[in-house]
């Protein structure tokens, strides 16, 4: 069963998050795995002894990783594919041209917004016990320090 519609503000702007269909969700998750994968794969110590999920994560790290490692048509990709699942009350749905417009001398907003789109639709991730639990709880920290 699909979860309901959520509701955020953001920098004052309020933002209604929706699911996407299980494939396209699939599709972007693996394509986001495909490319940070090996970054975590790094975090593991030599003696294995340390489960991936409880390591301390550096989201710094991981996300300077990530755009190093994607390239422009990747971060495009994936940026617009959660983005368009987000519905800006008085934009409207946003689609690549909204996004776009909306967005323009605002691109700390669009990622902060792209992040909750993930979040929300990986929500089961990063729950208690979630895969994500640990980089949930550092974004969630870094917020609180600004």
């Amino acid at each position: 069963m699909a979860r309901e519609e959520i509701k955020k503000e953001i920098d004052g702007e309020t933002y209604s998050f929706h699911q996407m269909g299980a494939i396209k969700s699939h599709n972007l998750l693996r394509k986001i795995g495909a490319i940070v994968a090996p970054i975590f794969g790094a975090l593991s110590n030599a003696d294995g002894e340390e489960s991936i999920l409880d390591a301390d994560i550096d989201l710094k790290n991981v996300i300077e990783t990530l755009f190093d490692r994607a390239t422009e048509s990747e971060v495009e990709t994936i940026l617009v594919t959660l983005l368009s699942q987000v519905h800006h009350h008085g934009v409207g749905q946003l689609d690549k041209t909204k996004i776009d417009i909306h967005f323009k001398g605002n691109i700390y907003r669009m990622y902060k917004v792209a992040y909750a789109a993930f979040e929300e639709e990986y929500s089961d991730f990063f729950g208690e016990g979630g895969m994500f639990a640990n980089i949930g709880q550092k974004v969630q920290a870094l917020n609180l320090k600004k």
